[in-house]
């Protein structure tokens, strides 16, 4: 066989390797930026369903004093970058809004937070009646309404909150009874 056949094959065989290899490295880049594109998207297509809540819940607990000035982007995830909201896997778990003077209700809108554990509003002057749809946030473990002015009853499926295991409702204008399943959780005043 002469030596230039050899080398023919040898460099016919290098150039078939390196297009392939720059093929797929094209191909791979162009999926990776189709994978970019797709996932902003995704994120400006729509606002987000947890950030619309706790936009109308801090409409609801009436912020005068403005406390809250970073809940404004509709189509930005709460779990980026705002305050008080603490998140996993892109749920928000808990919502720390203590001591911050509002001053209005609970908003039905907490039953958008689906995951929602942890609810903190001590410390307010929030009023009316303890709403029923609490007793729907099934992830709940703890919640924490003290010193505020909530006035009337404990609402009796607030009992159904199994995975409860504090409850403060200390200093409110709270009458009547106590649903019997809340005497099961571990910590409540």
């Amino acid at each position: 066989m002469p030596k230039s056949g050899g080398k023919r094959l040898v460099y016919g065989c290098w150039w078939e390797i390196n297009s392939s290899y720059q093929f797929g490295a094209k191909l791979m880049m162009k999926c990776f930026i189709l994978l970019i594109f797709l996932s902003f998207s995704h994120i400006t297509e729509a606002p987000d369903v947890e950030g619309e809540a706790l936009k109308e819940i801090l409409r609801t607990v009436n912020d005068t004093d403005g406390c809250i000035t970073d809940w404004t982007d509709p189509f930005l995830s709460p779990c980026f970058s705002w305050s008080h909201v603490t998140c996993r896997n892109g749920n928000v778990m808990y919502l720390t809004l203590y001591s911050n003077g509002f001053s209005g209700k609970l908003s039905p809108s907490l039953t958008k937070l689906k995951f929602l554990v942890g609810l903190e509003l001590q410390n307010n002057n929030l009023s009316g009646a303890l709403p029923d749809y609490i007793g729907s946030m099934v992830h709940l473990q703890s919640l924490n309404l003290a010193n505020n002015k909530f006035s009337g009853s404990i609402p009796v499926n607030w009992g159904q909150l199994a995975n409860l295991k504090h409850l403060d409702l200390s200093s409110n204008d709270l009458a009547g009874k106590i649903p019997m399943q809340l005497f099961s959780v571990t910590t409540f005043k």
